[in-house]
């Protein structure tokens, strides 16, 4: 971590320039660190560039929260049958579009490898990189690649048509960029449309760990429109700390941000939300926390084979227990 007092002849500037002044790099590179929500200024996270400064400001800049990019990012398959997997969504990464765990289940081609477990569920086996399993390396069959020269047309819904699109998966549901956990994704157009009607029907069960500040003696039912829109959290309280609290959180409604905004609301924002946590943080344990700390810990849906209901479960990340860890909450 970096501090900065500013002085007179910086009053004025705007951050960004002071922090490419400062830290003698290029208004690019400043402007990435305020990009990654790494900026304190006064103990309160700044991430505009044309915040204004004043004498006496105090600036920190914890370059931790910088992660660089990977190439090669495992994607860890918790569960699969023919229409449907769960991943183990890392931190860092987009469910969808560019560079998400869409495409890079679609780019490795993969991930159509599984086993038969006992009641005779596929369910793909865990990819560990210590056990050489990733999903870039599965052996025993072979991935085929859509060339781009024959692309297959759109269908409107998300899907291709035509053989060359066989294979390919669509997240059927978001979970933000710095959450983890359990994501579905279906493997055909026919098998996404009926997830979304399963959403629309309530049948499906997702299950949330957090830690948010401040003491949160009981559990509680948070139920406040989000867009104008109905909006419900179940909050169930696991454990407590001096000044932190670890929850396990189920939504009845699937709302952007929805767990995040909720707690937000109740004073409880998330650890190392960037977004909705807006207070003065004087405590250096939650300044050094990287990213969210928010797991989809599991989901329930009918999605077996003969649609019999399914409840897959993802482990805490390391980053999370560490995070408990040094939060007195394990």
């Amino acid at each position: 971590m970096q501090r900065y007092s500013v002085k007179k002849q910086s009053v004025g500037s705007s951050l960004v320039d002071f922090l490419a002044s400062t830290r003698d790099c290029s208004l690019r590179k400043a402007k990435a660190l305020l990009d990654a929500r790494c900026v304190f200024v006064n103990g309160r996270r700044v991430w505009m560039a044309k915040h204004r400064l004043k004498q006496g400001d105090v600036v920190e800049v914890h370059e931790a929260h910088v992660t660089p990019a990977r190439k090669q990012l495992e994607i860890e398959v918790l569960w699969q049958n023919a229409d449907y997997i769960v991943a183990n969504k890392p931190p860092r990464i987009l469910s969808n579009g560019a560079n998400s765990v869409e495409t890079r289940l679609n780019d490795t081609r993969c991930y159509n490898f599984s086993v038969h477990s006992q009641d005779n569920t596929e369910v793909a086996p865990p990819v560990h990189a210590k056990q050489n399993q990733l999903l870039q390396k599965h052996s025993g069959g072979t991935c085929s690649v859509t060339s781009s020269e024959n692309r297959p047309k759109s269908t409107g819904n998300g899907y291709e048509t035509g053989s060359s699109r066989a294979g390919k998966v669509r997240a059927v549901h978001r979970l933000d960029r710095d959450t983890t956990g359990c994501l579905c994704l279906a493997k055909s157009a026919n098998a996404f449309d009926l997830m979304v009607e399963q959403f629309r029907a309530g049948n499906i069960t997702k299950v949330y760990e957090a830690v948010v500040h401040g003491v949160l003696e009981r559990g509680l039912s948070i139920a406040k429109p989000i867009d104008d829109l109905p909006a419900t959290t179940h909050v169930q309280v696991l454990r407590v700390g001096r000044d932190v609290s670890h929850l396990r959180v189920r939504i009845d409604t699937g709302r952007t941000h929805q767990i995040r905004k909720h707690l937000a609301q109740i004073g409880h924002p998330i650890v190392g939300d960037r977004q909705y946590c807006t207070m003065k943080l004087t405590d250096q344990r939650f300044r050094q926390v990287p990213r969210q700390l928010l797991h989809a810990s599991s989901f329930a849906a009918p999605i077996g084979d003969g649609n019999q209901p399914v409840t897959v479960k993802a482990p805490l990340p390391s980053d999370f227990v560490n995070a408990l860890k040094r939060l007195g909450l394990r």
